[in-house]
């Protein structure tokens, strides 16, 4: 079985498995590189100084780095839905679902172990969910899976934003699809109009991160770094939709029903502020919101509450 064969293969599995979209491309150095690096001079990515470690970035440089037998990577996306009601706090939407990562990197490694029984050959594979240092939306683009927008985040045409991205490095040089070239912006700017923080730049297609609800309410750990900063992020107690919410992409995209895993939260949230910190563990197993613990998300849901007083 050739390589274009097995490159068909892994399309056919992976529909079947859910994923929404999917794309190749190789393990050459991004472009887009020059630009996260001229993102990180501007000191504008907050307390998340992991993102500028000479470790990371030497492996967002060159993808070798990551797996040195890489000889192509696949890009997938799973789309995932907007929530249809929320709780009197406003939650963002990949965290109605159980934590994504395990998910998704077990979907993958179902993939690859279909196609390997299939085509009698195995490879060397690296999965990338969210946390290891990797260019996704750039190499989402390469892939021909959409365009980087204004609000700096990956769109599909067929998906929108809504879209959780994951990648498997594989040791199979498999052909490569021809990089996305359109750009469906055009002169639209309502994500950056109606960003509460005011922190998207629609003409550069880059954000202030230290200024993000999303970063504010999950990355930064203690208290908010100004007053300012805690009314922006009025009643959003993890994360933040807006920019994606008013996207005219969205508005259109495709229904999705995730293969993702749903998790329901307590239609009374504030009672959340009483219970223990091995009761939050309990309540919050394999939610994104363990992943602020239960000191972040009562700081949330005290400023939330506030903000709508």
């Amino acid at each position: 079985m050739n390589f274009s064969e097995i490159k068909d293969l892994l399309k056919a599995e992976a529909e079947k498995l859910g994923f929404s979209y999917f794309g190749f491309t190789g393990t050459e150095p991004l472009n887009d590189f020059s630009i996260f690096e001229s993102w990180l001079r501007k000191n504008v990515f907050g307390t998340m100084n992991y993102l500028n470690r000479p470790d990371t970035l030497a492996k967002r440089a060159d993808l070798q780095l990551l797996m040195p037998d890489a000889r192509s990577v696949m890009v997938l996306g799973t789309a995932v839905s907007q929530p249809v009601t929320q709780t009197q706090f406003k939650i963002a939407s990949f965290a109605h679902y159980y934590d994504y990562h395990e998910q998704i990197a077990d979907r993958c490694d179902q993939l690859i172990q279909r196609v390997s029984q299939l085509a009698g050959t195995t490879p060397k594979y690296l999965v990338c969910v969210d946390a290891k240092p990797v260019l996704e939306r750039s190499l989402a683009v390469r892939a021909g899976l959409g365009w980087i927008g204004r609000s700096s985040m990956l769109i599909h045409p067929s998906f929108g934003s809504f879209n959780l991205l994951s990648e498997i490095f594989l040791s199979w040089e498999l052909p490569p699809d021809e990089p996305y070239a359109a750009d469906g912006c055009g002169d639209c700017r309502r994500c950056a109009e109606a960003c509460p923080a005011g922190c998207i730049d629609p003409e550069a297609r880059l954000i202030d991160a230290s200024r993000c609800i999303s970063y504010l309410t999950i990355e930064h750990k203690g208290d908010f770094p100004s007053q300012r900063a805690a009314e922006r992020c009025g009643d959003w107690v993890f994360g933040c939709d807006v920019c994606m919410a008013v996207c005219p992409w969205n508005q259109k995209a495709i229904p999705v029903e995730s293969y993702l895993k749903s998790f329901d939260f307590a239609e009374d949230l504030e009672s959340d502020l009483f219970i223990s910190e091995s009761e939050f563990k309990q309540k919050y197993k394999k939610s994104p919101v363990s992943r602020i613990k239960s000191s972040g998300w009562k700081r949330n849901l005290r400023n939330a509450i506030a903000n709508q007083k």
